[in-house]
């Protein structure tokens, strides 16, 4: 994570259970001038079902943060940590579920917090992991804070767009069963990974097709010629279900989804969008967002 007084993480995640989402921090429990100084850690995963973040800042004191609303629902969900100062934000799916005039409180999907180090940034040099926490070699320990979170399972489930600092990952999904090492966020291409693939077919089937170069085209003789004949006709069918755009799908329903290419609109991404011209200098848009944080309960 870079060493900024301000920091913007962001990610989707899908899944059914408990389990750790992200962690970047100490990789050791030892009590040497290195440990001394990169004692800080960011820590992200789900409890209870519930979407929580523990965050240490100067290797003192911990801040916790978590958002009473389940998320182990099967569901893709949107998790966006902001960072300036002392101030921490956490907030799940834009808050597109509260409605406060219907009783959908705001402090269902918000959570703002003050950290109380004096050093508001994160001293990280290890590598960012994703999906459970790495094994350590020598009888290395991670510190106590996370070792206390070991009763948490790896995380099992799909992860995709990962952002720090709006700098994107990628618009691609990986499914995890245990754990990915980045140094880079480059979720293609980690520099160490276990029980993890590309793409999210493991949970929402083949409604977008299957992976490329893993299509079972060939599949047990045992298999009946009108199964596998269909099997390879949803494959091919979801992934040119999205015409310029993104196939996805949550698994409850599993039922495809589009995430259109700039430029393209509709359910299938199939519609060209016009262009929009401004006619002067004065020209502007002006949109009204669905929630003003500053006028709701904090």
């Amino acid at each position: 994570m870079p060493a900024c007084t301000s920091l913007n993480i962001s990610l989707n995640f899908m899944t059914r259970g408990d389990g750790i989402i992200l962690y970047n921090g100490p990789m050791s429990s030892g009590l040497g001038s290195e440990a001394l100084n990169y004692a800080d850690y960011i820590l992200i995963y789900v409890e209870n079902s519930m979407l929580s973040v523990s965050i240490q800042f100067n290797g003192l004191n911990s801040t916790q943060l978590q958002i009473p609303s389940l998320v182990s629902d099967g569901r893709f969900h949107k998790m966006t940590l902001t960072q300036s100062h002392k101030k921490l934000e956490l907030v799940l799916d834009d808050c597109s579920s509260a409605h406060p005039d219907i009783g959908n409180s705001i402090s269902q999907c918000r959570m703002v917090v003050l950290a109380p180090d004096d050093d508001e940034r994160l001293n990280i040099i290890t590598p960012l992991q994703l999906g459970g926490l790495a094994p350590l070699s020598g009888g290395a320990q991670y510190p106590a804070v996370i070792q206390a979170k070991g009763n948490l399972p790896g995380f099992t489930g799909c992860i995709r767009k990962l952002v720090v600092n709006y700098d994107v990952s990628g618009n691609y999904y990986t499914y995890i069963n245990s754990m990915i090492t980045l140094q880079h966020y480059d979720l293609y291409n980690p520099s160490k990974a276990s029980k993890s693939q590309a793409g999210c077919y493991s949970m929402w089937g083949d409604v977008c097709g299957t992976p490329v170069g893993n299509q079972q085209k060939s599949v047990s003789h045992m298999e009946d010629n009108k199964v596998q004949q269909a099997r390879v006709e949803r494959a091919i069918a979801g992934e040119r279900y999205c015409h310029h755009g993104e196939c996805y799908a949550e698994s409850e329903p599993s039922v495809a989804k589009c995430v259109c290419d700039p430029g393209w609109g509709g359910e299938q991404c199939n519609r060209k969008l016009e262009w929009i011209e401004f006619l002067s200098r004065d020209s502007y848009i002006e949109f009204q967002t669905d929630l003003d944080f500053s006028t709701q309960e904090r």
